[in-house]
């Protein structure tokens, strides 16, 4: 917090207790750092309005191979440039990227899908629609804030 200038000015219970509880019952890195991240927006004056009460529920219920997808999902739209709501991963890219069989892929993508924090995006591009991941709005604020 000290690093990134962020002076506390106050913490509003029903956001800091869910979130203190769901990053303590997690072993797996990735996530401690979004958990740390949520909680250092939740603490600054200028982002605390941006955090729901759902986000630490929501990550505590990812698996390490959806914020691994998740995360490269991200990482491809930082290199280009582009919109989170326009760019979209397929479940062969996701098959191929992370040497996934077809049924882990699907069973990431159907966790992702039920926390909304993605969706299956445009069907205009893709005929295949029901095997895609597209940022939410929520699924953007709630990881990426």
């Amino acid at each position: 917090m000290e690093d990134k200038g962020i002076n506390p000015q106050k913490i509003l219970p029903d956001i800091f207790v869910p979130l203190i509880e769901e990053a303590g019952n997690t072993e797996n890195p990735t996530l401690s750092d979004k958990y740390a991240s949520l909680l250092s927006c939740h603490l600054s004056p200028k982002t605390q309005d941006n955090v729901h009460p759902s986000f630490a529920k929501t990550l505590s219920q990812l698996s390490s191979t959806d914020v691994k997808i998740l995360d490269s999902l991200y990482l491809s739209l930082k290199q280009i440039q582009a919109d989170y709501r326009k760019k979209m991963y397929t479940k062969e890219t996701v098959i191929s990227k992370f040497n996934l069989s077809d049924k882990e892929a699907l069973l990431s993508f159907q966790n992702i899908w039920r926390l909304g924090i993605c969706d299956h995006g445009d069907s205009l591009n893709n005929l295949n629609r029901a095997e895609n991941l597209v940022f939410t709005d929520f699924g953007w604020s709630c990881i990426y804030h």
